[in-house]
């Protein structure tokens, strides 16, 4: 049997506590000193999972957990992260993977695993190509879903010169009316824009804008994938009817009031497993994985042992090759959910009532 690693962490202190290593009690205690802690703590084997393709084929998942949350991982020394992510992999390889996935802040590490790559011999992949395929896909069935044709819509992608915001721009940007860039950097906004104008078959007209909240104004969608472990917009900067859908985790948007309002977020990157998994620990339900999870699942169940999604910029045929890969295992989109919740055809109806009264 095929097997592969994945590499993942907590996304703060109460997850950790709660699904991490199940010591509630270190949660009362001062997270200052919990987070200084964490510094010292070893890279653990979680558990370990078997998934089985509809192919027939199977793959033996071992779980590896770097203890660090969002805010460590962006902040500290990057050769401290880089060092201690290299001792998971060191782990995994003792374990005799083939394969080696990056989960969630951990993808962009080490240039996006070349670095690891190396330092273990061994393939890794970051599963940014099929995090792109699934929010190109989540984005164009939710544009159909309140009954809007994706050629006639506004879409506003935040965290446009990143890798997976600019892959969605590049594929977006021969689909959509108008297309709207928004990050940090004006500069490399303008230069995003730029390369996206002269590709052959771009026909949307495409805005520049650093203010997030400026920039979803008018929008029907948003895409957000954002290495910010914090809140960038509320519910209520959004036009109603919007949908929204939130690749980052943790959510750029809180849950707070979304119930209340003609504002539907979703949570992006879910994919439905062929096999019956429950990560809970990583805060999913049942049969569900994050896509970059579930690229190194497909990888390994196709026996690719390669580093896939690793270094430079994703290609388009890279993105249709993993989703070709995707179906030929039976690997898809999850239904949607929304902060956890299942998206129901009632909340459907809603934001297409707020639409028309937009309009």
């Amino acid at each position: 049997m095929n097997t592969f690693a994945f590499l993942f962490h907590p996304f703060d202190l109460p997850i950790l506590f709660k699904k991490g290593i199940k010591e509630e009690s270190i949660g009362r205690m001062n997270q200052r000193f919990v987070e200084r802690t964490l510094r010292w703590l070893e890279p653990i084997k979680r558990e370990s999972a078997k998934i089985k393709s509809i192919t027939g084929s199977e793959a033996l998942c071992e779980m590896i957990m770097v203890p660090l949350i969002c805010d460590q991982i962006l902040y500290m020394d990057p050769k401290f992260v880089l060092d201690k992510t290299i001792k998971a992999a060191e782990l995994a390889v003792k374990m005799k993977v083939s394969l080696i996935g990056l989960g969630a802040y951990l993808s962009p590490v080490g240039r996006r695993g070349v670095l690891i790559s190396k330092a273990v011999n061994t393939p890794v992949t970051s599963g940014t190509t099929y995090t792109i395929s699934t929010a190109i896909e989540a984005t164009i069935k939710a544009t159909e879903s309140i009954g809007l044709k994706i050629q006639n819509t506004k879409i506003t992608i935040i965290g446009a010169t990143g890798s997976i915001g600019k892959a969605c721009a590049s594929f977006l940007a021969r689909k959509v009316n108008t297309l709207v860039l928004s990050a940090r950097n004006i500069e490399r906004l303008e230069k995003l824009k730029s390369e996206l104008e002269q590709m052959h078959g771009v026909s949307a007209k495409i805005e520049c804008n650093v203010n997030p909240k400026e920039s979803v104004k008018n929008s029907d969608i948003v895409v957000i994938s954002t290495s910010c472990p914090s809140e960038i917009l509320s519910v209520f900067d959004l036009p109603a009817g919007c949908i929204v859908c939130d690749i980052s985790v943790p959510h750029n948007i809180t849950a707070s009031d979304a119930e209340q309002t003609d504002v539907l977020v979703i949570d992006g990157g879910l994919v439905q497993v062929p096999s019956p998994v429950d990560f809970e620990y990583l805060a999913l339900p049942p049969g569900v994985a994050y896509a970059c999870l579930s690229e190194a699942m497909i990888l390994a169940l196709e026996g690719r042992f390669e580093s896939f999604s690793c270094g430079g910029e994703i290609s388009y045929e890279k993105i249709m090759e993993i989703n070709a890969l995707a179906a030929k295992h039976g690997f898809k989109l999850a239904n949607f959910r929304s902060f956890g919740k299942i998206v129901d055809d009632a909340t459907i109806e809603r934001i297409k009532k707020a639409r028309k009264n937009r309009k």
